[in-house]
């Protein structure tokens, strides 16, 4: 019912396609991040262009050449897998969304959820884990976690009934990306998420450095 929307919304590993309606317009446009959550934030930018007359063309190219910064859903493709690297922070409602973002994405492969530790939470540490635990199980086929209170992501997995087999928690950032190495496949879609202070962007590395060694 708003002026501005969005329907026959479309993810994949590359991205988002939907199809925006306004007074006047209706195109196709083409979003460069994931997460159904960021349609919203291009709707509002949508309605101010509107608003100050850019034409159709100027609003579809300008929408394609967005690009978040820092440590915000940076995709990368290696060895013919999807990885997500979102470590700029962590708290539980942005975890939950992160799952959110990896349960919608269309693949043939599997779902691997790479989780570090929260901060922060004081006496909702264990509560706010255990809650992105269970979630999990429905989320992913496998779960990886580090750092400090990941047992009780553990923890809300198994209560959730997800495969014991397929959780594992590891003491080194490095172990994690070496155990990925040999376990994720091609077609395999892997999210890594984490508080700043867990510093997870450097699975990411590792994982890359066991992948150029391997080949």
């Amino acid at each position: 019912k708003s002026d501005v929307f969005a329907d026959n919304i479309r993810e994949t590993p590359q991205g988002l396609r939907f199809t925006v309606t306004t007074n006047s317009l209706r195109f196709d446009a083409d979003l460069n991040v994931i997460g159904r959550h960021n349609i919203n934030d291009a709707l509002a930018a949508i309605s101010a262009a509107v608003y100050f007359g850019l034409s159709e063309r100027e609003i579809i190219e300008g929408l394609a050449s967005f690009r978040n910064v820092g440590m915000r859903q940076n995709i990368y493709r290696k060895s013919g897998m999807t990885i997500i690297e979102d470590c700029y922070n962590a708290s539980p409602e942005s975890v939950l969304a992160a799952m959110q973002v990896l349960k919608g994405i269309s693949t043939e492969g599997r779902r691997f959820l790479i989780l570090g530790g929260m901060r922060e939470l004081g006496d909702y540490a264990q509560k706010g884990h255990f809650d992105c635990g269970r979630e999990a199980a429905a989320a992913a086929d496998f779960l990886y976690v580090f750092g400090e209170n990941a047992e009780y992501y553990i923890e809300g997995a198994k209560k959730a009934g997800m495969n014991t087999e397929r959780i594992r928690r590891f003491a080194t950032k490095s172990e994690l990306a070496k155990t990925l190495a040999q376990t994720a496949l091609p077609g395999d879609v892997l999210l890594i998420k984490g508080s700043r202070a867990m510093k997870m962007e450097e699975v990411t590395e590792f994982l890359f450095g066991e992948i150029k060694n391997e080949v």
